[in-house]
Order: C-alpha cells, then structure tokens, then sequence
C-alpha cells in the first residue's frame, strides 16, 4: 500500500493535514490567471513555485501516520493496561464477595440450625416443664389430701383426747344422814371428777322432796338457787369434794313416818354448772338421787351435757 501511494504522490496532497504558505498560494492563483495573457519564464515559474516543490508529502503522511500509530498504541496499552486492572480488581471484588456470601450463607445456616436446636430444646424442656408442673401438682395433690388426712386425725385425736380428758362430774357415796321429826332432813354426798382436766364450780342448785315418784326434772328451775358448799371449788380427780345438802324446814312425824314405814323416797334432784379450766369450756352436771333410810341410793339421773 505504502508503494502505491509513493507512485501516486498526487491523490494524497489533499490528505496532508499541513496547509501551504500564503504567499505560495496567491502566486499558483496569478499564474493561472495570467496564463493566457504573458509567458512566464522558466526561471520565473521555478523560483516562483520553488516552496512547491520543496514540500515531500510522502513524508508529512508518514510522520503524522507514525504519530498516530503511536498515540493510538500508547492509548490501547494503556486502556489494555487498564482494563487488565479493572478485570484484576473486578476479580478480586467478585472473589472476595464469593467468599463473602459463602460466609453469609454458612452463618444463616449456622444460625438456621441453631435456631432449630434452639427450637427442638425449647420444645423439649416445655415438655420437661409440664410433665414436671403435672407431677408437681399431682403430688401437691397427693401431699395435700395426706396432708388433710392428718390433720383430720390430728383433730379427731385432739378430740378423742379432749374427751377423754374432760372433766365429768358424778355423785358418790349420797346418804340421808339425818330423819327427824322437828330437824331439817339432812343428806351428804361426794362429787368426784372422773375426767383428767380440773374444773370450778359455777353455779348449784338442789330440791329435795318427799313423793312416792320421782318428780320433773323442770321443778328444780322454778326454785331459787340454793347455797352449797361446793360453789366456787375445784374439783381434781380423784379428789372427791363432801358436800351436804339439807331441807329449808324441818320435817314433822307424818313425813318422817311416810319414809320409814311407807311407800315414799326422798328425792334430790339438781344440777351443778362448772367450766373446763383448760378450755374454759362450760358444761353442766344434771342428777336426781332416790334415797331412804336402809336403801341403796339410786342415780335416776346422772349426766353431763354441754352447755
């Protein structure tokens, strides 16, 4: 290519880029002009158009050719150069965000099945929780009803205790000491307590009254109290307290006759109020005796009952 373009120097004048001087080119313009009219001389036209023929073209194109192959290749080298960075860096940053995911991913699926381990013990000691919380109160349960089993034996032994220590009153060794015609009858008794717990003695009222039956019970209320020495004591067991009790009048022959010789008793009834000293629970002892000269003493009515 370079020869054909050496041989045809004229098709490529238009292609060198360096423009020509002024002044040569108002000389070609006159001489074209002028062409008809005067001759030229050859020395003339050759000292005239000498810049012409000075200028090599071939060379200009080939210099600014040179030029441009080597900016044209520094700039590819360098773009090459660059672009080789860039795929280098490009490589790095795709590599490092590979191992940067693979990273991710592990954790998430670390942490996926971490959270199912979590999940499967959280599942299991709720399990644990409630098999335990079921057990648990199945033997509050259980501890519970033993608990009110003995506590209901504790209560029901307090009161069997209770009971069976309690004081209970009765009377003992009742006789008429004295049946007289113008004497007031007399008879002496011992109360005893037959409980372990002490009692005071509150409260005592007696009727003594000659009959062939024993009279209400009722009839001891409507009297009023009477005294005995019993009032304001204690009674302990085994430590039975005397006590006698006497008629506000003195008999005459008839009653004393009716007892003796008759069909007719001598009968005390009453009833003594005392209070339990330890639980200073308050009971009261009813009685009524059936008695006579040479006759044992008959408890019609011996009891305790609360109050």
């Amino acid at each position: 290519m370079e020869e054909i373009k050496q041989q045809q120097p004229d098709n490529n004048l238009d292609k060198v880029e360096k423009p020509l001087p002024d002044t040569q080119i108002e000389v070609v313009e006159k001489k074209v002009a002028t062409a008809p009219q005067e001759k030229l001389s050859t020395a003339d036209t050759q000292q005239k158009t000498q810049p012409i023929d000075t200028i090599n073209p071939e060379a200009i194109i080939k210099e600014t050719k040179k030029t441009k192959i080597v900016t044209t290749d520094v700039i590819a080298i360098g773009g090459l150069f660059v672009n080789i960075l860039l795929a280098i860096f490009t490589y790095l940053l795709f590599k490092e965000a590979t191992s940067s995911t693979k990273i991710a991913t592990d954790a998430v699926e670390e942490a996926r099945r971490s959270n199912s381990i979590s999940e499967k013990n959280y599942q299991l000691a709720k399990v644990a929780f409630e098999e335990s919380k079921k057990s648990g109160q199945e033997a509050t349960q259980l501890a519970n009803k033993t608990l009110e089993t003995q506590i209901g034996t504790l209560k029901e032994n307090q009161k069997q205790f209770n009971i069976s220590n309690e004081p209970l009153l009765s009377i003992v060794n009742s006789n008429i000491e004295l049946l007289e015609a113008g004497k007031p009858l007399l008879s002496k008794v011992q109360v005893i307590n037959l409980g372990n717990y002490p009692c005071k003695v509150i409260e005592c009222k007696t009727v003594i009254t000659i009959r062939i039956a024993a009279p209400n019970f009722k009839e001891v209320y409507q009297v009023e109290s009477t005294y005995s020495d019993i009032l304001n004591k204690y009674i302990l067991r085994d430590n039975p307290v005397p006590s006698p009790f006497e008629t506000s009048l003195p008999l005459n022959e008839n009653q004393v006759l009716m007892v003796k010789t008759g069909d007719y008793f001598v009968y005390m009834t009453g009833f003594i109020r005392y209070k339990n000293i330890i639980s200073n629970k308050i009971k009261t002892y009813k009685f009524q005796l059936k008695m006579k000269p040479g006759y044992e003493t008959e408890n019609i009515i011996n009891e305790n009952i609360d109050q």
